[in-house]
């Protein structure tokens, strides 16, 4: 595999784009903090069943503070979809690439991810793991 490093000043990372990690770039965009960037494979490919009460809508909507859901019962794939978008809206970067390790140099720390088959060193200050079961970067 080939690598390239990707350096980025002061870069926050969130592992992982279903409802926690597009919840935790939309609140750091809203609290001004630049430069985050989301990696998942799958994102903006939400069709995941699930089953989700109104109340986990209604949570994210005071917590994000704005109005997506319009009532009832709804699958985690209609809160995926509302977060991605919100998040695009804001300008914020989500990208398919594949969490593969942290890159582990004191100098330049971050994330190693691949796409294609091409590997990147993403230099991070911040890495936030949202990938629930996962725990692709706590592994």
């Amino acid at each position: 595999m080939h690598q390239q490093v990707i350096f980025w000043a002061f870069m926050k990372v969130i592992i992982g784009a279903g409802p926690a990690g597009l919840y935790t770039a939309i609140k750091l965009k809203q609290a001004h903090i630049e430069d985050v960037v989301v990696y998942d494979p799958r994102a903006n490919q939400y069709n995941r069943p699930g089953h989700l009460n109104k109340a986990v809508f209604i949570q994210a909507e005071q917590g994000l503070q704005f109005k997506f859901w319009h009532g009832g019962n709804g699958h985690i794939k209609d809160l995926e979809r509302a977060l991605f978008k919100k998040a695009q809206e804001l300008g914020i970067k989500i990208e398919n690439k594949r969490f593969l390790r942290l890159h582990q140099d004191a100098k330049s720390p971050g994330v190693v991810v691949a796409y294609e088959g091409q590997e990147e060193i993403i230099a991070a200050d911040y890495v936030f793991d949202c990938t629930g079961g996962k725990r692709a970067v706590v592994t």
